[in-house]
C-alpha cells in the first residue's frame, strides 16, 4: 500500500467489507489501490511525497454480532374494527 495525504474528510473501507473509517483532511495514510484510487478520482486525496511518514493508522474494526435472547413479535393490527 502507498501513501497517500488526504485533501478532503471523507468515509471509506480499506478491504470493502469491513466499516468504514473517516479519514480527514491533512493526515498521511497507506491507503490500499482500490480505495486510493476512487479517492484520488474524487478529489480527496493525493499520492504523498516519497519523504513522508504516515501520521495516522487505522485498524479494523471488529464487529460482533449478537442475535437477540428472545424472538420479537410485531403488533397484531385488526384492521376494520369498528368502534
Amino acid at each position: 500500500m502507498a501513501l497517500y495525504k488526504i485533501l478532503k474528510d471523507f468515509s471509506g473501507s480499506q478491504r470493502g467489507f469491513t466499516p468504514p473509517v473517516r479519514f480527514k483532511a491533512g493526515q498521511v495514510v497507506e491507503l490500499n489501490e482500490h480505495l486510493a484510487e476512487v479517492a484520488v478520482i474524487h478529489g480527496q486525496a493525493e499520492l504523498a511525497e516519497d519523504t513522508a511518514e504516515p501520521t495516522a493508522t487505522y485498524e479494523p474494526t471488529e464487529v460482533k454480532i449478537v442475535a437477540p435472547t428472545e424472538p420479537t413479535k410485531p403488533p397484531i393490527l385488526k384492521l376494520n374494527k369498528k368502534a
